[in-house]
């Protein structure tokens, strides 16, 4: 038996110099394969698509391990300091990621909409912008000289970054143990879903605060078609022109039966979706998300401007999963919880126009 020991600390074994060989000739044709693809930007992609496989090919499959056998697994993979994050738990891999964003989106629009924004650190964090809405170019006469104004900014602060819990999640330790069901899939669903509920409303309820009133509608429980129109109009072109209304679902609902009611006068179509598979209205997109306010007295129902104005800060690493192995043994469960660290705000400067509105019935 001959052992090979890497500068990484790790040791390779191989039963022959036979064996050894072919190992050496076979990373010897590939590392000639690789240089060959570096020799192309179409190669180059193809060298960079298979490492990533590989990395994440490992983690995914580490991920899996831990979500049956708890901490075990990643101790016999030697991977707890790369993958465990500062809260402990398993940073998940970005598979499951993926998979737990598009379930955010499918539940709260105001996932789908807003800008992320990652940050290494939780700490306090400012965000420039620019507040350079009120110096105007103009015309100098020939030989004339130019005088110098200076360019405005503000800042959007964000304070430390909370943490929020999904709450245990617990599943039979059959179900945990069944190679063929996609544990992780389900999990990233069923987090996804609980984060939605309090992430978003948390994040409309402030995008709300900080957008400013459009339109007070004329009734307490209704909208009519040119409501809806003023909303829009009350909204500065720089923001107006790339606007999404935002929504609960039984308000889009009642702009549908609006249709019927003027006979023809608000010309929308419920199956009108954009390129991105988004309803629209007057050829906006519409989002839906179940925090908005209900057809009744005094609420905000519909958002209406720019809203990857809005940000979503978020700690790279900090979506995490614990297994919960001893804690439920008895009867015979496996919990898990899932910890995320994210905020949000509107990016408004002070001087210059709001980027989002809203309708607030009477």
């Amino acid at each position: 038996m001959i052992k090979l020991h890497r500068q990484d600390g790790v040791v390779e074994t191989y039963d022959s110099l036979e064996e050894l060989h072919d190992e050496i000739e076979r990373r010897w044709e590939e590392d000639v394969r690789r240089e060959e693809l570096r020799g192309t930007p179409e190669g180059r992609r193809t060298i960079m698509a298979e490492r990533y496989e590989q990395t994440e090919g490992r983690r995914e499959k580490l991920f899996r391990d831990y979500l049956r056998d708890g901490k075990d697994a990643l101790l016999e993979e030697r991977a707890q300091s790369e993958n465990t994050g500062s809260a402990g738990g398993f940073i998940v891999p970005q598979g499951f990621y993926n998979k737990f964003l598009a379930a955010l989106k499918q539940v709260d629009g105001i996932f789908a909409a807003a800008t992320v924004l990652p940050t290494s650190e939780n700490g306090t964090f400012p965000l420039p912008l620019d507040d350079d809405s009120a110096n105007n170019a103009g015309i100098i006469a020939e030989s004339g000289t130019s005088t110098p104004v200076d360019c405005v900014f503000d800042q959007l602060s964000f304070g430390k970054c909370p943490t929020w819990r999904s709450g245990q999640v617990r599943a039979s330790m059959e179900l945990v143990a069944d190679s063929f069901f996609d544990l992780g899939g389900l999990l990233a669903g069923n987090f996804a879903r609980r984060f939605a509920r309090g992430i978003g409303a948390a994040h409309t309820a402030t995008l709300l605060g900080a957008a400013t009133l459009g339109l007070t509608a004329a009734s307490a429980t209704a909208v009519t078609a040119d409501e809806v129109l003023s909303l829009v109009d009350s909204v500065d072109p720089a923001y107006g022109d790339n606007g999404i209304f935002l929504m609960r679902l039984s308000v889009w609902t009642s702009i549908l039966k609006l249709k019927a009611q003027t006979g023809g006068n608000f010309m929308v179509d419920e199956y009108e979706r954009d390129a991105q598979g988004r309803r629209t209205l007057f050829g906006f997109p519409v989002l839906v998300s179940p925090s908005m306010g209900a057809l009744t007295t005094g609420q905000k129902t519909i958002l209406f401007g720019d809203l990857s104005r809005f940000i979503r800060r978020e700690v790279r690493g900090s979506l995490t999963v614990k297994t919960l192995i001893e804690r439920y043994a008895e009867v015979g469960q496996v919990g898990y919880e899932a910890f995320w660290r994210v905020d949000g705000n509107l990016a408004r400067a002070a001087n210059s126009p709001v980027p989002v509105k809203y309708l607030q019935q009477l």
